[in-house]
């Protein structure tokens, strides 16, 4: 059973509020600014704060002592700096009589600064149930006074209800839209990010043991990196989620199935209560409308059969992830997968993966230290993959030294060149204890380097014939450690594609590349690198990156490629045999 809440879309229209005139110090109610009990600065004419330089302490204030006065027909106020103010040691509070407590807001990166009268949207200190008939004392705070001199604002509004639309739909468990924020401010349901920025609920202290879930649901975003984020009464062991679709967050309030999380966050404890908010890293200025939040009762694991070891398959970005295991792709490298860090992974080699749908890679991610390694997989066959948990049969190596030893932490499924709608639906995934590769017979096999361990859009069929992908580009071939002999002759008996040889080393990233004459055999000097044809003949090969002889000395690959790419399906090479002398 759900728990619903929703409100309302905020007015529009220009700037709502009424501007207090400085010349009558921003007077409300007849109020001045500087009336409450030792007000430690003065208003020039101009309306400048003019800070006291005769007190010492660590803060400094000013503003209206409006206690006893009946503010049921105010929302609030808007400040706003003017240029070249200190955004973060101005500060605003604001105390109620009829509440402990207080609030103190800060400004958002656009020198906005939005107080409101029920006590939403304040940085720090909780203010609960405030009773705007008996009136509020508000105090412009200098945190800096040794140096800040003077606070200079380019307005002070006055918000009358009818400015801000009503939020009260939203509040949940006892609980206020806007009672936890961080450098953002919101007028109604509408999050106003200027450069990043957090806005949410604040539920420490508040029982979430009856709920496992929450689901909020936007009405728009404009943003580009909008989260879910989760955090403990004490504002650490954060958990961060992505969409699970279009404008839709639902997340384990224990924070299970994160997309990341702090470095050794453990599982939230509901009971203590938590920090649920919407958490901004687009730098750029961007509007977030809430839609509607519901806590939820239902304990059903997504995604239940796709799970490994008991992680559960996530969205990190750029995706959305349905129940059914379908994926629905929003921009290239877009990525899903599972989180096997805290995981014994050592009773098993590998992990078998069958997708459907858009083309995928998937990619391995190991630690070690600070430092992260990226192993690009592609498929053995259109729509699985065979992973090998050490990376021992990785097609790329994509950032970094790689160091022998390591096991993954993360493994991913990864989108690349998706059209809008494209899908991709992952129908299973297993871990694998033993090798399942059928033995290859010698002959095409280089040394202890099998047919296929070097390749790319390619696949072995089960006689070990060549079906290749289509793709402007692939490769399938054989990836060694260290070679050592004089002639390298590898004899292909049919091919449904025209053949390129190449071979590159690792020592110096130094590669050549020659053309299949027609006889299907390829006959190199690897000293020399030329193409050796009939008893005698040679010819210097296609394409060299250098005239420096090969160092295998630290391994390489040699591969056979399309010689134009494949653009039909079906079309398959078959290699006879492969030999060094």
């Amino acid at each position: 059973m759900a728990v619903a809440f929703s409100f309302a879309a905020p007015k529009k229209g220009k700037e709502a509020g009424t501007k207090l005139d400085p010349k009558n110090k921003f007077a409300i109610e007849g109020v001045a600014i500087d009336s409450i009990t030792w007000a430690e600065a003065t208003v020039s004419k101009k309306g400048e704060i003019l800070w006291s330089r005769t007190k010492e302490g660590d803060w400094h204030d000013t503003g209206w002592d409006l206690r006893g006065i009946d503010l049921s027909n105010y929302a609030g106020i808007r400040f706003e700096l003017a240029p070249k103010q200190d955004i973060e040691n101005n500060r605003i509070m604001l105390t109620n009589p009829a509440s402990i407590g207080s609030g103190i807001f800060e400004y958002a990166e656009d020198s906005v600064c939005y107080v409101f009268f029920n006590g939403v949207g304040n940085s720090w200190g909780d203010m609960k149930n405030p009773d705007p008939t008996e009136g509020y004392e508000i105090k412009i705070g200098n945190a800096s006074p040794k140096t800040i001199s003077k606070t200079v604002f380019k307005s002070i509004t006055l918000l009358t209800k009818e400015d801000v639309p009503d939020t009260s739909n939203l509040d949940v468990l006892g609980t206020k839209f806007g009672s936890y924020t961080y450098k953002s401010y919101a007028i109604g349901n509408e999050i106003q990010w200027v450069k990043g920025g957090e806005y949410g609920w604040n539920f420490s202290g508040v029982d979430l043991s009856e709920y496992n879930k929450v689901r909020i649901e936007l009405e728009s975003n404009t943003s580009k990196d909008v989260n879910l984020c989760f955090r403990d009464p004490n504002h650490s062991n954060a958990h961060w989620f992505r969409f699970t679709e279009s404008n839709v967050f639902e997340a384990n309030l224990t924070g299970e199935g994160n997309a990341w999380k702090d470095e050794n966050a453990q599982p939230l404890d509901k009971s203590k209560g938590i920090k649920i908010f919407l958490n901004n890293l687009d730098e750029k200025k961007g509007k977030t409308v809430v839609k509607s939040i519901q806590f939820l009762k239902d304990n059903k694991i997504n995604n239940e059969n796709l799970q490994l070891l008991d992680v559960p398959l996530k969205s990190f970005w750029d995706c959305f992830l349905l129940d059914n295991g379908e994926i629905q792709w929003t921009k290239d490298y877009g990525t899903v997968g599972w989180n096997l860090q805290d995981t014994d992974l050592s009773a098993y080699k590998k992990v078998r993966i069958e997708t459907e749908g858009t083309d995928v890679w998937i990619r391995q991610k190991l630690s070690n230290g600070a430092e992260a390694h990226y192993w690009a997989n592609h498929a053995i066959k259109p729509g699985l993959f065979e992973v090998n948990l050490d990376c021992s049969n990785a097609s790329k190596f994509e950032n970094g030294e790689f160091t022998p030893g390591l096991t993954t932490n993360e493994l991913h499924i990864v989108s690349y060149k998706i059209k809008k709608g494209d899908k991709t639906v992952v129908k299973s995934v297993t871990l694998l204890s033993s090798d399942t590769e059928k033995e290859q017979p010698a002959n095409i096999m280089l040394n202890d380097s099998k047919l296929g361990s070097a390749r790319l859009s390619a696949w072995l069929d089960d006689d070990f014939s060549i079906n290749w992908n289509k793709a402007n580009y692939a490769k399938c071939g054989w990836k060694f450690e260290k070679l050592e002999g004089d002639i390298l002759e590898i004899k292909v008996s049919s091919t449904d594609v025209p053949l390129r040889l190449r071979i590159r080393e690792n020592a110096n990233n130094n590669e050549a590349s020659w053309a299949d004459d027609g006889t299907h055999v390829f006959r190199i000097e690897l000293k020399t690198k030329y193409q050796l044809w009939g008893k005698s003949s040679k010819k210097p090969a296609e394409w060299t990156k250098s005239t420096k002889a090969f160092d295998f000395s630290q391994g390489g690959e040699i591969v056979l490629e399309p010689y134009n790419g494949v653009f039909k399906e079906g079309k398959k090479t078959v290699v006879e045999s492969i030999s060094i002398k």
